[in-house]
């Protein structure tokens, strides 16, 4: 299964996998948040 990125900028990027599961990592944080 391939990602696809949703939304990507200095701040933070959304991607979204195969798995129909939303993630966000922003760069500030160390770890990705799972949001869908």
């Amino acid at each position: 299964k391939s990602f696809q990125t949703l939304k990507e900028n200095d701040q933070e990027v959304v991607i979204k996998t195969g798995y129909e599961t939303i993630i966000r990592k922003k760069f500030d944080f160390p770890m990705p948040e799972q949001v869908g």
